[in-house]
């Protein structure tokens, strides 16, 4: 193990032993609620949307319409309504597919959702989220750019998601609570594919979050 990989362990290991000891003043927002993430995620300010969606088909997250996405996230998780054959992950300016998942007949009209399972996506690398019209295609409809996010800003936000989960499990959080709690810190950060994916991450979601489920795919997909 040479240098340079020593003092990362060594800096990792003093990172999680700090959030362990500010967990218990790092603060939580008892003010925020899934209707406050729906508001913030509708009324965002960025680029407009690069034009009108295609017909019968509404990519979520990562989101098809802006000038460009960021993900803090390395292994996303893919938001789509509509009916299509498989997704899958190549390189920017490659046409290599590394990792690809056929999709099951589904209704045009229902929400799906797909976590990526391969490795780690790489910071600082942009990638296409490729959409299959057929399983057995070989080239895609469609593909959505996303650059994995690098440098100091992706480390303080590890650190900081590291010292709120910490408090959150403290505390006794739910599932779903910490997920709020995640979406609401995205959010913050103007990070707002990694809000959304927060939002539809939940396994088990309670009545208040499957309405803002439907009011934001509703929203985002009209």
């Amino acid at each position: 193990m040479n240098l340079s990989r020593i003092q990362c362990l060594f800096l990792t290991t003093c990172l999680v032993l700090s959030a362990a000891k500010l967990a218990l003043t790092a603060p939580i927002h008892p003010d925020v609620s899934w209707r406050t993430i729906r508001r913030d995620l509708l009324n965002r300010k960025e680029d407009p949307p690069l034009g009108s969606r295609p017909v019968d088909l509404c990519l979520i997250t990562p989101e098809y319409h802006r000038n460009s996405v960021t993900l803090w996230q390395n292994r996303p998780l893919f938001v789509w309504q509509g009916k299509i054959g498989g997704i899958g992950i190549r390189q920017a300016n490659s046409e290599q597919i590394i990792w690809r998942q056929p999709i099951a007949a589904n209704d045009r009209q229902r929400v799906n959702r797909l976590s990526y399972t391969g490795d780690p996506l790489e910071p600082g690398q942009t990638y296409h989220w490729v959409i299959f019209d057929q399983a057995e295609d070989s080239q895609p409809i469609r593909f959505i750019p996303f650059t994995i996010l690098n440098g100091k800003q992706r480390d303080r936000i590890r650190v900081r998601l590291i010292i709120l989960a910490a408090q959150l499990k403290e505390k006794g959080a739910t599932t779903e609570e910490m997920a709020l709690e995640r979406a609401n810190y995205f959010s913050k950060q103007q990070l707002w594919s990694d809000a959304l994916q927060e939002v539809y991450r939940v396994d088990n979601p309670s009545a208040e979050l499957r309405d803002i489920m439907g009011e934001l795919s509703t929203q985002l997909c009209s």
